[in-house]
């Protein structure tokens, strides 16, 4: 499977100081599925904000990996570094903003074309040797400066 199912997603309220949490689970034939987004300032940006996924599939078959995609309306001319667990993005508009999508090892991202206005990436990580599988990963968002001013 290219990336999860879901068909529940249910809020949890957090505790004072503590981050927005959102819960989502689901099914596919042998295949059990739950993931935690939690959105919130991001540390190490005076006005960024980070997205953490966990992901998990629950399944008692062999599962050769895990991965999420997604479709970018971003082209490659954006692509500001790629590594195999991180790659950025600046896009200039009346502010720069970073884009930056991370995964926790021993997961690694992979970027493709989807059409002449976007770009596919996806997440995988390879199957553990357990009935649990885990991907873990943020989306990393931050306005750095005014550009053109």
């Amino acid at each position: 499977m290219p990336s999860p199912v879901f068909q529940e997603i249910h809020r949890h309220e957090p505790a004072p100081g503590a981050r927005a949490c959102l819960l989502a689970t689901g099914c596919a034939f042998t295949h059990h599925f739950s993931a935690s987004f939690v959105h919130g300032p991001d540390p190490a940006h005076a006005h960024g904000w980070q997205l953490e996924i966990d992901l998990a599939d629950r399944c008692r078959e062999t599962v050769e990996q895990l991965s999420a995609t997604y479709n970018l309306f971003l082209t490659a001319s954006a692509l500001e570094s790629v590594e195999p667990g991180r790659v950025a993005w600046t896009v200039a508009a009346d502010r720069a903003l970073w884009l930056t999508l991370e995964a926790e090892p021993p997961a690694a991202i992979a970027l493709g074309e989807a059409g002449r206005r976007g770009l596919r990436v996806q997440i995988s990580t390879p199957a553990a040797h357990a009935f649990t599988h885990r991907l873990r990963y943020r989306w990393r968002w931050a306005i750095v400066g005014e550009t053109g001013s």
